[in-house]
């Protein structure tokens, strides 16, 4: 078998070459693996100011307002700004569904930002959102 001099040396070159192609394919590869493995550094993305009418059983209606920021991957914002119209749209015919007494209970934050957060990953297409933060919501 192989001894510890040829394990480390087929090592150092193993190493070497890997550094070699990073360097002359001009950093191509490494901006991929940065990519595979998402070591991008994050940033919060603040949706527009939301009004959902919420129906209601008696004549009166209620009005949501909410306001979202989405957690993404940096140098991702221009690609989310073309899905946001689409987002924004989602997240308006989802929270439209809901009740007022749903939208009023002491622990609605904690469900409603995993709903939103799954709503709004079936629209982002390639855009990695990696969380969705609530930071304003009212029922007047």
């Amino acid at each position: 078998m192989f001894s510890n001099r040829h394990y480390y040396t087929f090592l150092a070159l193993y190493l070497g070459g890997l550094l070699l192609l990073i360097l002359l394919s001009g950093g191509a590869v490494a901006i991929q693996m940065n990519r595979l493995f998402n070591l991008h550094t994050p940033m919060l993305y603040e949706l527009p100011n939301m009004r959902v009418t919420i129906a209601n059983q008696t004549k009166s209606n209620y009005t949501a307002r909410l306001t979202l920021q989405l957690h993404v991957t940096k140098g991702d914002e221009k690609l989310l700004e073309l899905y946001q119209p689409l987002i924004s749209d989602r997240v308006n015919s989802y929270v439209a569904t809901l009740s007022a007494a749903e939208l009023k209970a002491p622990r609605t934050a904690t469900w409603l930002r995993h709903e939103l957060f799954m709503q709004i990953k079936q629209v982002s297409g390639p855009v990695n959102i990696r969380g969705v933060s609530i930071k304003d919501l009212r029922v007047l």
